[in-house]
């Protein structure tokens, strides 16, 4: 069983002034994976929308109306989150003015039947969130200097599109799963839950959101007992739950996050047992052999008590990894640099985590 959601608002990232169509077409057909049979049209009012056919700029105006205008005195190319909120602006607009029902082809291909309205919002969680506000305030001084001003609604209703968009749009991504191509909100698809250990999966086939069973039991109708994952699950747990609370706000208690096995993945090799039999460790969450009160933890295997100096250093490396990762320091180095650097430190890391330390896999991979 599958659910099929269709876009009910997307941005792709393709464009820029001066592309032929041509190459944007055939940048498009490697992207969603299927032939595009189209003559590529180009707004003559800004000179920078491109349009599949003369159906699809008929239908495309309602949406592009407003940007259209404001491509024309723009220095610059609005970034993705400052297009997508104001095509959500407009359209709630027209929703509440009652234009949607005069209007032809608005709701060309919807098959959710929610309301924008009706999808989470965290309002309160983000107006606490410095960091979420500070993204508001600077996205929305871009929107009311590019659109005008009888496109725009009040500020307080802007947030509150800003807010569901924030939490709940999707990537989409190429045919490889490798590059993300646009963003879209599915109505249908957000509507439900996260699990580190899902039993769905979501997929792109275009512009299309498929979520799969990962196996014949799965009810996708029942959302309460139907989960799939929004973020990358060869992560840590404490890495998922901050990734979690800080752009989802919610703590997650999935079965894999209250499974003290999962904290292998931050596991440490013990320093006093013999070099060919030495034990994992968990150093995170309770364990039988871990101190509930001075933390102190001994190796069941030889009896030793493990340093608080070594626990530390385990640490320090894996933050250490965490961080060149993040900061993509290795992809910048030369090719034999590379090597070396990585060489290095597995040589160096591989005497500390355990195999099955999440961080020593990344390295590895």
């Amino acid at each position: 069983m599958k659910l099929m959601d269709t876009l009910i608002w997307l941005h792709i990232t393709i464009g820029k002034r001066g592309v032929r169509g041509e190459a944007v077409k055939e940048k498009l057909q490697k992207r969603l994976r299927k032939p595009v049979k189209w003559i590529i049209l180009r707004c003559l009012g800004c000179g920078f929308a491109l349009f599949c056919g003369k159906e699809c700029q008929t239908l495309g105006w309602k949406d592009h109306k407003a940007e259209c205008k404001g491509l024309r005195k723009a220095e610059s190319i609005p970034d993705i989150e400052t297009r997508m909120l104001g095509r959500i602006v407009l359209r709630h607009k027209e929703i509440c003015s009652g234009k949607d029902k005069k209007t032809e082809g608005f709701y060309k291909d919807r098959t959710s039947e929610r309301t924008i309205l009706e999808i989470w919002a965290h309002t309160e969680k983000i107006r606490k969130d410095s960091y979420a506000m500070n993204k508001f305030e600077e996205i929305y001084e871009h929107l009311t200097k590019f659109y005008e001003e009888k496109f725009m609604m009040s500020k307080d209703v802007v947030f509150e599109l800003h807010c569901r968009d924030y939490i709940n749009r999707h990537a989409i991504s190429d045919k490889g799963y490798v590059k993300e191509i646009g963003k879209g909100l599915y109505l249908d698809l957000c509507a439900y839950d996260h699990s580190c250990r899902p039993n769905t999966i979501f997929t792109c086939d275009g512009f299309v959101a498929t979520l799969r069973g990962l196996n014949s039991n799965v009810d996708i109708k029942n959302r309460s007992t139907t989960f799939y994952t929004y973020i990358d699950l060869l992560s840590s747990l404490q890495q998922r739950k901050k990734q979690l609370k800080d752009t989802w706000y919610f703590d997650c208690q999935c079965e894999r996050c209250i499974d003290p096995s999962d904290h292998l993945l931050t596991s440490i090799l013990c320093p006093a047992c013999p070099s060919d039999n030495r034990a994992e460790i968990c150093i995170f969450g309770e364990h039988s052999y871990k101190n509930d009160k001075s933390g102190v933890i001994t190796c069941e295997r030889c009896g030793s008590e493990v340093p608080k100096d070594y626990v530390m250093e385990a640490v320090s490396a894996m933050r250490f990894i965490d961080k060149i990762i993040e900061d993509r320091e290795v992809e910048q180095m030369p090719k034999k640099t590379r090597v070396e650097f990585l060489e290095d430190l597995l040589e160096r890391f591989t005497k500390i985590l355990s195999g099955s330390n999440i961080y020593l896999c990344k390295l590895i991979q």
